[in-house]
């Protein structure tokens, strides 16, 4: 809130959603044509060659007995509705400011034929609630309150499949399966495969509510008459969060066909049932949160510049699940206590020095592992306001800083072994015991209980500047490093298994991030009113596994201590075996029989055998080590433009399943399958020889199925034009802003 007269702003939004980029797969031609010649490679008859279904798939001559069925096109739109409205208040005076938001935003999916009034199905939707309030009220000199207040409600429905197993049956489902109806207009399905319209349409939907409320309550008292600029203030917030979970569920019926002379005969899959409702399943998270701090602020002679704080928090959260009743650690609350402060010097605007600190408990621990403490220390000079650098027109401002400290983090626990410094017991085997050979079960230690858990810490350092040339020209560095210790990892390489024991993770773990970023922004306005400004922004980092108590290997190329965290180790791959000349030739490869147009993969211990022993780190992760932007924007009269590119580089994305994979158990093959290796494709081939079989050598973890996952996008712009709009009779409105946006719009 601020003091000022009521304003109200509302905007309208309505915009269409459409995928960037959908997978593509083989038609029923090119799927029964290239089927053939995988079963070709793996020594057995051709099936469609030998009947009228080839020529039928490539005329459609038939399309309920030979069917060429692009399924993602029969069961997605195009695109989808996007809404969001948002309305707030913001205003006050002396004693009272308020600021209030409501906000409704809806986003349908893709699926078709599904409306909110067909009882039967749901489209995937996803509708929001928001409501916020924040009231300032100063109660007096000395005393003020401040409130704050949260709700949403969050709607989501789904397909009983849910958007993830839909998706994933359109990757696996063939074109020639099945029609998606049959002549006498019911729906086509087979013994693998249901119909997946039908499973949109014809089994119901689940639905999901979420309910989450936050209130804040926070009163200061000014202590100006003990000391100026002294004030202590308390505060009190709870938040609760309960998902509720409606699945209304039935059953379909679905036919394969065939032919029988000129008619056509049908065979039944699966029985049409009545809904079956669940609606038991639901979980809460409630967190109570109490807070006291002094705060003291005050600036002496004008040029010592004093702020300090102390504050004491208490944060309790309790989790109820139906679904995990047996899980007795979940009935116990996760308690944090925290004693944190800072204290911060700054003399005459040029020179700065804050000291922080945070001393903060968990119940997560044992006594005496409980408590961690984090402190951390921050140096900034003004050198622009020093004598000899003032009234310079060029350097406007200049400010270098430097930070080092401490900071923590409480390990993550899996729920069923949350304090595992207490012993755990599992069943184990028994015995059979007297005449009557009667067996009695027994128990055994679980992992064995970690005594020494404790906080994970990471020590940061900082060193940047921030510079403003021209008045025009503002340009901020930074330089960090960060290196964390006390990572919980698996003991493998540390503890010896002759023990014959099991152990949780171990704060053992030590790994390393450090980089750079850069941003420089330039804006002027010229004697036309024509504002226009540019802003780049350059981000790199890259992280180093220290030491991860890994096991000893046989060579050092497979350590993954000194890689980056979640390193990809997998075999090299030296392209596509040309003949049987060329294998004889090459190493043995262990990952099953090789024929010509399999993958070849590089010995690295040359010791002349493919196994998993020659796996070594290959390509970047899937988290870039670099990114940057540059966003573009000018206002000119009543007209405004913003657009920003986006992109990352030194990123690795891997290629595998059904997706990628050709003929999987029987499933869809990708139009990648095209560039297969042939004899005739033999010295240009992009994809291996074709098979009907798992190729256990042509699926290994390998550089083969990576791809660079650099891209560049442009990631939003927006235009718009703001009308001058003088409504005194009702309501005075100051402007009416049309404007038209758009994201991701190019890749």
């Amino acid at each position: 809130g601020v003091v000022q007269p009521l304003k109200i702003n509302i905007t309208s939004q309505v915009g269409i959603n459409t995928p960037s980029r959908m997978p593509k797969y083989l038609d029923s031609y090119n799927y029964a044509l290239l089927y053939d010649e995988a079963l070709t490679n793996d020594g057995l008859d051709k099936i469609y060659e030998k009947t009228p279904a080839l020529e039928a798939y490539r005329t459609g001559a038939d399309p309920y007995l030979y069917p060429n069925v692009d399924w993602y096109n029969e069961v997605l739109k195009k695109s989808s509705v996007l809404q969001n409205y948002n309305i707030n208040f913001r205003g006050g005076n002396e004693i009272v400011q308020y600021f209030a938001l409501l906000n409704v935003s809806d986003n349908n999916g893709f699926f078709r034929n599904t409306d909110s009034k067909h009882e039967d199905s749901s489209n995937t939707k996803v509708t929001r609630y928001n409501v916020r309030a924040n009231v300032d009220i100063n109660i007096n000199k000395y005393l003020s309150t401040h409130v704050k207040i949260a709700a949403n409600i969050h709607d989501l429905k789904a397909p009983t499949s849910g958007g993830w197993g839909m998706y994933n049956k359109l990757e696996l489902l063939p074109p020639n399966a099945f029609p998606v109806y049959n002549p006498n207009g019911t729906y086509g399905g087979n013994t693998t495969f249901s119909n997946p319209l039908g499973d949109i349409l014809e089994t119901g939907y689940n639905s999901y509510n979420s309910r989450n409320l936050q209130t804040n309550l926070r009163v200061r008292y000014k202590l100006n008459s003990l000391l100026e600029g002294l004030s202590v203030s308390g505060a009190f917030s709870f938040n609760n969060y309960f998902v509720s979970n409606f699945n209304n569920t039935k059953r379909y019926p679905y036919y394969s066909l065939k032919k029988n002379g000129d008619d056509y005969t049908y065979e039944q899959y699966s029985e049409k049932t009545s809904f079956v409702i669940n609606d038991d399943e639901s979980d809460q998270w409630r967190i109570n949160t109490y807070q006291g701090s002094i705060d003291y602020k005050c600036l002496f002679d004008k040029v010592h510049d004093v702020d300090a704080s102390l504050t004491l928090n208490s944060d309790v959260s309790y989790v109820s699940k139906d679904n995990y009743l047996w899980d007795t650690d979940s009935q116990f609350p996760y308690k944090y206590l925290t004693l944190r402060g800072y204290t911060s010097y700054g003399y005459d605007q040029r020179y700065i020095g804050t000291f922080a600190f945070a001393y903060e408990g968990s119940n997560l621990y044992r006594k005496g592992k409980r408590f961690g403490f984090f402190p951390a220390l921050a140096l900034g000079w003004i050198v622009s306001n020093e004598d000899f650098l003032k009234e310079n027109g060029i350097l406007n401002f200049l400010k270098l800083r430097s930070s080092y400290g401490t900071v923590g983090k409480s390990s993550v626990i899996q729920t069923s072994n949350r304090f595992a410094f207490e012993q755990s017991y599992i069943n184990s085997d028994g015995y059979y015991l007297g005449t009557s050979n009667t067996y009695k079960g027994g128990y055994m230690e679980d992992k064995i209980a970690d005594l020494d858990r404790t906080w994970e810490t990471e020590k940061r350092f900082n060193v940047g500047f921030d510079v403003t040339l021209l008045h025009n020209l503002d340009i901020t560095f930074d330089l960090f490093q960060h290196k964390r210790s006390g990572i919980l990892v698996s003991p493998t390489g540390a503890i010896s298994g002759v023990l014959g024991m099991s152990f949780s993770d171990l704060n053992l773990g030590k790994a390393t991030n450090k980089g750079f970023e850069i941003s420089a922004r330039y804006s002027n306005k010229t004697s036309s009113g024509l504002q226009y400004y540019a802003q780049g922004n350059f981000w790199h980092a890259k992280n180093q596994i220290d030491y991860m108590a890994e096991e000893v290997r046989l060579y050092d190329y497979q350590y993954r201590t000194g890689h980056t965290i979640n390193q990809g180790f997998g075999l090299v791959a030296l392209g596509l075996f040309k003949d049987d000349a060329d294998i004889s030739a090459s190493p043995v490869q262990s990952f099953g029989e090789v024929k010509p147009g399999d993958i070849k993969y590089l010995d690295s211990n040359d010791d002349g055998q493919i196994d998993n022993q020659d796996a070594q780190a290959i390509g970047y992760t899937d988290t870039p080590q670099y990114s940057g932007s540059l966003t573009l924007g000018f206002k000119y009269k009543r007209f405004d433009f913003e657009t920003m590119f986006y992109g990352i580089g030194n990123r690795t994305i891997y290629l595998s399943g059904n997706t990628y994979w050709a003929f999987q158990n029987t499933y869809s093959a990708p139009e990648s399958a095209l560039d297969r290796w042939t004899e005739a494709t033999k010295e240009t081939a992009k994809y291996p020889r074709l098979s009907t079989k798992v190729n256990l050598n042509n699926t290994q973890y390998s550089d083969f199925w990576q791809a660079d996952g650099s891209f560049l996008k442009l990631r939003y712009i927006e235009m718009g034009y703001t009308f001058p709009v003088k409504w005194e009779n009702v309501v005075s409105v100051d402007a009416v802003r049309l404007f038209i946006n758009g994201t991701n719009l190019f890749t």
